[in-house]
Formats: C-alpha cells, structure tokens, sequence
C-alpha cells in the first residue's frame, strides 16, 4: 500500500470528508519554445497538448485507479484517558501541546493511518503548477 503524507488542512478535510486530493506532478513539465508542453528530460520527454490531456503522461501517475494508498499526516504517541498508547494525529488537536514531540507524516506507518483510501479517479490539471487530482473513496 503506497502512502501519501497530507499536511495538516488535507488531514482536516479529510476528517471531515473530503474525497479529492491535489499533489504536484514531478518533474513540472516546462513550455518549450516550439509553443509545446513537455514532460520529463531529455529525450524521453512526452509532448503534451495545452490541456495536458496526454494519456501516455497519465501512465506515469504513481497513484493507479484501483490502488490503495494510506493517508499519513504529523502524528505523535500517547497515553489516552484509559493509561494506554495510541496515536495522536496533530491535525485533531485543538491546541498543539509542544512537548508531545510531533513526527512527520513520511514517518507514520501505514497501519497507523485512520484515512485508507482507494484511488477511483486520476487526472491532471494546470493552475499554477501541474497537479495531479485524485478522487478517493474509503476503503
């Protein structure tokens, strides 16, 4: 299962039912001067119309349709009210208490995870970055 780190405003609205998720394309494709988008480098670059509507750069999309990804976000461990451990996900916290010493998303494991979604939907825009959009479902 691939994991996907959200910040703290993506773990909020997914918490309050979010399905779609927006993450950068990488590598940016760049305009060359013939007026063309281009993906990747080199020669293996991918000539793509204005809209970025070319399907072989959607091949190379690391989320597939059909795929399960674990939705990971700033997390800590911690005592709940009945003494034992569990995870405290910062995004629920009201106030963030300092010395709970926070950990990044890229370091939770998956099976700590409270978002595991399926990929239904993958397509990619251009606002001011290239993005690709998912749209997930709870698994």
């Amino acid at each position: 299962m691939k994991r996907i780190c959200l910040t703290e405003s993506q773990a909020r609205a997914f918490a309050a039912g979010a399905t779609e998720l927006r993450l950068p394309v990488k590598p940016q494709p760049w305009l060359a001067d013939n007026g063309m988008w281009y993906w990747g480098k080199g020669n293996c670059s991918l000539p793509m119309n204005e809209c970025g509507l070319n399907v072989r750069l959607l091949v190379h999309c690391p989320y597939l349709v059909g795929s399960l990804v674990a939705l990971t976000e700033t997390w800590t461990l911690g005592d709940n009210e009945d003494g034992y451990e569990s995870v405290i996900y910062a995004a629920s916290q009201v106030v963030h208490e300092s010395g709970l010493g926070w950990r990044s998303p890229a370091t939770m494991p998956a099976e700590f995870s409270r978002f595991k979604r399926r990929v239904t939907e993958v397509r990619i825009e251009h606002g001011t970055e290239w993005e690709w959009v998912l749209t997930l479902e709870v698994a």
